[in-house]
């Protein structure tokens, strides 16, 4: 940390005026820390923090009057200072003639960064180091050259990278014209923004449901525009792991907590194609005037990666994701594996599908049938799936639609975890006690004949209602699932599973009492 202090703090204010920046009037600007890469904003009904997604919006922006007080272009009121007791910095009704809320801003001696310093306290503001508020938080301390007291003024969306492992970079698909989202603009991915002794890689594929052009409940003009984030690109520049469910499971650097991934790099896609990850269908009439372009999304991702970053180089790649996301990684995975041996043959690549469509379709109400309407969407999408499988079935690609009967043209290591009664992966049930134990023991049925078949794919199956595991703490660390084939008594958690699978040591399937729930599931 940089630490040059300095006395006689009224001398320097007074020399140093003539470097106030801003002085022209309302020119909104960024302010961003550069010990963390965040910016400086006006959130509702809190003091002002610190936040990683830094975008042109007005909440993040930020002008200095020729009077001296520091406006916000969200709220139009002006940053204060309470130098009395808490040290604390608020946003308040501007009022020029207060002198709380007149701020000197200076350049740093010997540096490109600026002070920010309260003319009624002559205190800086500066970056929380500790409490709850840690590296978020600001507040005012005595004035002091340090990393955590200087700010960069930025006049639009900062463009450079921020060095921090916790930290994902937005890029752009622009360049890849049939990757775009449902609203047909270009699509994204995150990177992780530091990586440096990371040998190893995570791509996860964000889930969220699914929409079917004209069908009932499930059109995409309802869903587009109940949920407009799933069908159009983040316009975040970074995303903050740590804000995350995720941080708990697969990104926490914690190899206690997390063993199998706490030293991956990381890389996250958005999923805003509705058609999970399978789509090449053109915007229509038909398709309610929406693009369904999931396959060439994930297809420029993995072309993107190879090309533009050092991937190749790995020793692993792990191809992961959780509800529509699982989908896109069952009918991916090869196509990901294919791609990175044509360029490297020596990488391990492995995926995990995480509440995909392992399914017990015969389980339904009288006159619903969920194979039909999966069909259905497959067939509105053009959904492109497994290759080999669709090769070998070019006449019907029924096969091809599950993973019950998709795993036997899978290559690449895979790895499959199911709630037994997954909450949100349901169609045409009722609420029938019977109906869900031929649910659950028709679902175990697939998941022994899968490992029967094919012992190399990995399977974890528990008797609890719940919907995406790696967004589940508990589920992640507490379950504690019987080992299929193990001895009497032998159980295992899903975290030293999912190692053991990406290690490839020790069991890789565990399969819980279908007859009631697993004991720890009071705990979800």
């Amino acid at each position: 940390m940089i630490m040059l202090s300095l006395s006689l703090l009224k001398v320097f204010l007074v020399i140093s005026l003539p470097n106030i920046v801003f002085g022209d009037g309302l020119n909104w600007k960024h302010i961003v820390s550069p010990l963390n890469g965040m910016a400086l904003e006006n959130k509702p009904r809190e003091p002002p923090s610190l936040t990683a997604n830094i975008q042109n919006i007005p909440s993040q922006l930020w002008a200095f009057e020729d009077d001296g007080v520091l406006r916000n272009k969200d709220s139009l009121h002006c940053l204060e200072a309470d130098g009395f007791m808490f040290s604390e910095v608020r946003l308040k009704p501007c009022d020029a003639t207060d002198i709380r809320q007149q701020w000197y801003i200076t350049k740093a001696d010997g540096l490109d960064n600026f002070i920010i310093v309260s003319k009624e306290w002559n205190l800086v503001l500066t970056v929380k180091e500790k409490g709850m508020e840690e590296g978020t938080g600001v507040w005012l301390e005595e004035y002091e050259i340090a990393d955590h007291k200087l700010w960069n003024i930025l006049d639009q969306e900062p463009e450079t990278k921020v060095a921090d492992k916790n930290m994902l970079l937005r890029v752009s698909l622009e360049a890849y014209p049939g990757a775009v989202a449902n609203d047909g603009k270009s699509a994204v991915y995150y990177v992780q923004t530091d990586i440096t002794h990371e040998s190893k890689v995570l791509i996860y594929l964000e889930g969220g449901g699914l929409c079917v052009p004209s069908e009932g409940q499930q059109t995409c003009e309802k869903r587009c525009t109940n949920t407009p984030y799933y069908c159009t690109p983040p316009e975040d520049l970074f995303k903050d792991i740590r804000d995350s469910k995720k941080y708990h499971t697969i990104w926490n650097p914690d190899p206690i907590i997390n063993p199998a991934f706490h030293d991956f790099a990381k890389v996250e896609v958005p999923y805003i194609s509705s058609d999970v990850y399978s789509g090449t269908q053109d915007a229509n009439p038909q398709s309610e005037n929406y693009c369904f372009h999931g396959k060439y999304i994930v297809s420029a991702i993995f072309e993107d990666l190879i090309t533009n970053t050092n991937i190749t180089k790995a020793k692993q790649v792990v191809l992961m994701g959780g509800s529509a996301g699982a989908f896109g990684t069952e009918s991916n995975c090869d196509l990901l594996a294919d791609m990175l041996h044509a360029a490297s043959p020596t990488i391990d690549v492995r995926c995990i599908s995480d509440s995909g469509t392992m399914y017990p379709w015969n389980v339904h109400t009288d006159g619903c049938d969920p194979y039909a309407l999966m069909k259905n969407a497959n067939k509105a999408w053009a959904a492109v799936g497994d290759a080999s499988c669709e090769l070998d079935n070019p006449e019907d690609h029924d096969p091809c639609l599950s993973i019950n009967t998709a795993f036997r043209y899978i290559d690449t290591p895979m790895l499959i975890l199911m709630s037994a009664e997954d909450t949100t992966i349901r169609r045409c049930t009722n609420n029938e006690a019977s109906f869900w134990t031929r649910w659950r023991e028709e679902l175990a049925a697939i998941g022994r004949l899968v490992v029967e078949e094919r012992p190399d794919i990995g399977l974890y199956i528990a008797n609890c209602p719940y919907h995406v595991a790696t967004g589940n703490s508990v589920v992640w660390s507490q379950l504690q699932i019987s080992v299929e084939g193990g001895h009497e008594g032998e159980t295992i958690l899903l975290k030293d599973l999912i190692y053991n699978f990406v290690n490839d040591i020790g069991p890789i399937h565990a399969i819980d009492n279908m007859d009631s729930y697993n004991q720890n599931c009071y705990h979800l």
